[in-house]
């Protein structure tokens, strides 16, 4: 396959692969807030999230992106783990599902980048469970996991972790918004 891509200055690039995979980059918006458990070593960990990326008439992103959690350490002290987007570098939408990435910051102001992949179950099913997957790694380091709620997935796997108190909702170019 030959593919040319021509940016949005003008430019062109060609490229010859094997094959190609080509999102159409028109959805308007992913919003998600809930809360969701995940097992581990010393029981279940309740997390909360809060998201909203909109996609502006421009093409350009704006949003906002908020996750924490609080546990236990070893020792037995309670800590807290917050992380807030400070950047929004793609958005996607395929028929059921949003995938968002950028950077951000945790709160003692480590660096990092993220990505979210959010199903909206109700576009595939009117009963279908929303799931999401959370990934956070040290910036410019992909392989420096900080948090991911389902280690060993590819970034575009489905995930399998079901929202337990909250909504996702993504939206595709053709549809408004609702609330969540």
């Amino acid at each position: 396959v030959s593919m040319t891509a021509i940016g949005s200055d003008g430019s062109e690039s060609e490229t010859l692969t094997e094959f190609a995979v080509v999102f159409e980059a028109d959805g308007k918006q992913m919003i998600g807030k809930g809360e969701f458990e995940v097992d581990s070593d010393d029981g279940a960990e309740e997390f909360e999230y809060g998201f909203e990326i909109k996609r502006k008439k421009d093409g350009s992103l704006k949003g906002d992106f908020e996750f924490e959690y609080e546990f236990e350490s070893a020792e037995g002290d309670d800590v807290e783990f917050e992380f807030e987007a400070t950047a929004f570098d793609a958005f996607l939408v395929f028929t059921d599902w949003g995938y968002a990435e950028g950077s951000g910051e945790l709160d003692d102001g480590t660096a990092v980048d993220w990505f979210v992949l959010a199903v909206d179950g109700e576009l595939s099913d009117p009963e279908g469970d929303d799931l999401v997957r959370i990934r956070i790694t040290l910036a410019g380091d992909p392989d420096a996991v900080v948090f991911d709620t389902e280690p060993g997935l590819h970034r575009f796997d489905t995930p399998t972790l079901v929202v337990d108190d909250g909504k996702i909702k993504v939206l595709r170019g053709d549809t408004t918004p609702g609330e969540v």
